[in-house]
């Protein structure tokens, strides 16, 4: 197994519940150490086409651990995960964090928070006006999302 995956990630007293429609038991980040794979197999339930999207962002950026853990606050896991990343995204790994970080709004609440780089580059005012429309197990916040897989971003 590479290196990079064995790293330890601390969790500092961390705990996240879900509850979404599609998966109706409860999950918990535990409180311990896990290594970045472990925290990869947890997020993606073992789902092979979401563990392949996790392990090529880790890959990508070995602090990208921290930016994964979105995907937690947002309540996207196991398929799901693979389901933005090939039907929304259109397997691009750049479009994927970027619509993680900017236009998924969280799958239980239906709210929008922006996180990453990219919400240093909007008008935030302008930008939750156009996104008030997400709704729980919604992959968009807007009220007319782009229709092409690979659309262009960021969505000004």
């Amino acid at each position: 197994m590479d290196d990079f995956l064995v790293s330890t990630f601390q969790f500092d007293s961390f705990k996240k519940r879900v509850n979404v429609d599609t998966q109706q038991a409860d999950r918990v980040l535990p409180d311990s150490d896990l290594t970045a794979f472990e925290l990869i197999k947890l997020l993606s339930s073992g789902s092979p086409g979401s563990m392949t999207v996790l392990m090529e962002w880790y890959a990508k950026d070995p602090f990208a651990l921290l930016e994964i853990l979105v995907l937690d606050s947002k309540r996207l896991y196991d398929e799901h995960i693979w389901d933005v990343y090939s039907r929304v995204c259109g397997e691009n790994l750049d479009r994927f964090i970027y619509h993680v970080q900017m236009e998924l709004p969280n799958q239980v609440t239906g709210e929008l928070s922006i996180t990453g780089s990219y919400n240093r580059m909007v008008d935030t005012r302008a930008f939750f006006a156009k996104r008030t429309f997400g709704k729980p197990g919604s992959y968009w916040a807007l009220e007319d999302p782009p229709t092409d897989r690979h659309y262009d971003y960021p969505i000004v």
